[in-house]
């Protein structure tokens, strides 16, 4: 079998004792890239490059990309979440908002008791433009509008 990723658990017991929010990293390994004839030089390989190859099973699909995440944070999290990112390079929008430099979002909005998970929704763009509401669950919808939409979470 082709080793193809390695993976880090960010494990803060201090912190995740108190969290609704757990993390972990994924990195491919060159032995993937290298079994899939991928071109891996100087480490600038891409999403777009690697899905590439999918172009023609992806363009009748209505999912194009995931472009950001709306989280229900407590104030710790929120505290964390913001240090953590800056870290990371994402760019501060506003108060609640950080942009990463391929323009993936990470949003915050303050979890109340009613809070039923922490992602409050998935962001995404499209591959053409429609508008209607899809009930998956009695919590899960998943609403388009335009060339975006949004899997949402109640």
């Amino acid at each position: 079998m082709i080793p193809w990723f390695t993976s880090l658990k960010i494990d803060d017991s201090a912190y995740f004792s108190n969290s609704h929010i757990y993390f972990w990293v994924m990195e491919y390994t060159h032995e993937y890239f290298d079994y899939n004839h991928f071109d891996n030089g100087n480490d600038t390989f891409s999403r777009i490059a690697y899905l590439k190859k999918y172009e023609d099973e992806r363009k009748n699909k209505i999912l194009k990309k995931f472009t950001g995440i709306v989280l229900n944070v407590t104030p710790q999290e929120k505290v964390f979440m913001t240090k953590f990112l800056s870290a990371c390079g994402y760019t501060k929008k506003d108060d609640s908002t950080f942009i990463s430099p391929d323009n993936f979002s990470f949003q915050f909005k303050d979890r109340t008791t009613e809070s039923r998970y922490s992602i409050n929704s998935l962001q995404f763009e499209t591959n053409g433009t429609q508008d209607k509401t899809i009930a998956i669950s009695k919590n899960i919808r998943i609403a388009l509008h335009g060339d975006k939409g949004w899997i949402v979470f109640e």
